[in-house]
């Protein structure tokens, strides 16, 4: 086969996983899930707050980027449905990182089979589709982390002139507050272009001083991140010990997270083993430094309880996961001998994990097998039930989403329970403050453990009267019941 057929089948492929990228990206964005715990309680401070306010420490223990939230809550004034609206920034960052993507394997990737395969897991990887349509910053994070790193391959740091340095600076800057995760990324890259220009320092600190200044104003205003005892605690597992006992369990759990659900894990890791050989072979390069120095980073912010390494949180580095995997396939000779192993292990690399994404994202996208909190759906059935004295009683994890959806509609009242009750002794202790006689609606759309709850619920529900539950196959649950 030609060279030009070769290079005709390559970009066919590369546009035609674009273009099921961006279908998929807005089909899920299309379903227009109502907020869950977490993106209500977001959504609230957008909502609340002024632009400026939003710069400060926001409520129900979110951190989230000024400019991102800002940008949201400007989508906001134009378009009236929350949902739509603020969760437009990161399906934006979702679509956009696709070619942004493309061109960074282009940079690392030698052969056109790996960058086939690197595209195929980013693309149809479901975590990154998910994050492309919730109000999270995530998406963001993803594609601000790529443009930085990609940067390298094309700042000259002696030829580029020095009002340009000083504007991709300022670019720089600005990008912190978009997503915090550019801070790595900028640092990253300051690495790797120090070690190719050390002489150069003068237009170094050209393109690097704006990003210092911004960098100080971050830290006074949001010293919140550092010094937050219940984020550190909520991502205890992501941090490594320091006799680094679960540092390959981390690593573990992270490449469980991108590959949801993924049979044969075994695979996955030959992959990133094979990956990295093929990258420390090429490490003399510089440009290789891009793909080392975030994990190293990764690495020691994780072990001195920085920043955490695992999950959602995690996600930024989602990318370079998947070059290291794909750059496996560069150590594949397929012009040797043995040529026809290479093609047969090639193929099924390919089938089996091209395979496990598209059925990750058929059982859960496109068959609708996601996950959702559907509080505006039950209110409304409550209040199309409820008589004039009976009583609304929200679950204690649920008052967030109440708090978001109570004026959708007109329900007078109300009890917002505000000790989380699991088990049945503390149901029972709850329940018996309610008053006798008076029918009550329990909501329960979120819990930090719903399936346990939702038992629990429906075990201590035998002991009243006229119990009607009503319910979904989330455990979203409304309860009619007549205190005994």
């Amino acid at each position: 086969m030609s060279d030009r057929a070769k290079n005709f089948i390559f970009y066919i492929a590369i546009l035609g996983l674009v273009v099921f990228g961006i279908y998929l990206r807005i089909l899920f964005f299309s379903y227009d899930r109502p907020f869950w715990n977490d993106e209500s309680a977001l959504a609230l401070n957008i909502i609340h707050r002024s632009f400026s306010q939003l710069f400060g420490i926001l409520d129900y223990e979110q951190v989230s980027p000024p400019l991102y939230v800002v940008v949201a809550k400007f989508f906001g004034l134009f378009i009236k449905k929350y949902e739509f609206a603020y969760r437009l920034p990161a399906l934006i960052c979702s679509i956009l990182s696709l070619p942004v993507f493309f061109v960074f394997c282009k940079k690392f990737l030698e052969k056109k089979i790996s960058i086939v395969f690197a595209m195929m897991l980013f693309v149809l990887n479901y975590q990154l589709i998910y994050y492309g349509q919730e109000l999270k910053q995530y998406s963001a994070d993803v594609l601000v982390y790529l443009l930085i790193l990609l940067s390298y391959c094309y700042i000259d740091i002696e030829k580029t002139k020095k009002w340009l340095l000083g504007l991709i600076g300022c670019i720089f800057a600005i990008s912190i507050w978009f997503s915090y995760t550019a801070l790595f990324g900028i640092f990253c890259l300051g690495c790797a272009l120090i070690v190719k220009n050390y002489r150069q320092w003068k237009r170094l600190l050209i393109l690097f001083f704006p990003f210092f200044v911004s960098f100080i104003l971050f830290w006074v205003f949001r010293h919140d991140l550092s010094s937050s005892d219940y984020l550190h605690l909520f991502w205890q597992k992501g941090f490594i010990t320091k006799n680094f006992s679960n540092f390959f369990q981390i690593i573990s759990d992270n490449l469980h997270f991108y590959f949801l659900n993924f049979t044969h894990k075994l695979f996955l890791y030959l992959l990133v083993i094979f990956g990295t050989v093929s990258v420390l072979k090429k490490i003399k390069e510089q440009k290789y430094l891009i793909l080392v120095v975030p994990f190293a980073l990764a690495f020691l912010l994780s072990y001195f309880n920085i920043y955490p390494l695992l999950d959602r949180v995690s996600i930024y580095l989602a990318s370079l996961w998947f070059v290291v995997m794909a750059k496996t396939f560069d150590l594949f000779n397929f012009n040797a001998k043995g040529k026809c192993f290479f093609y047969m292990l090639s193929v099924f690399l390919f089938w089996h994990v091209g395979l496990n994404c598209v059925w990750m994202v058929k059982s859960v996208i496109i068959n609708k097998g996601y996950y959702v909190e559907r509080t505006p759906e039950f209110l409304k059935l409550a209040e199309s039930k409820m008589q004039k004295d009976d009583v609304l009683y929200v679950s204690a994890m649920t008052h967030i989403n109440y708090k978001m959806y109570k004026d959708t509609v007109n329900i007078k009242n109300v009890i917002i329970e505000t000790v989380p009750a699991y088990d049945l002794k503390e149901y029972s202790t709850v329940f018996n403050n309610l008053k006798s006689g008076t029918t009550y609606y329990l909501l329960l759309t979120h819990s930090g453990d719903k399936i346990l709850e939702y038992e629990n619920l429906k075990q201590i529900m035998q002991t009243e009267k006229d119990v009607v539950l009503m319910n979904d196959d989330k455990y979203n649950l409304l309860i009619k019941f007549t205190k005994s």
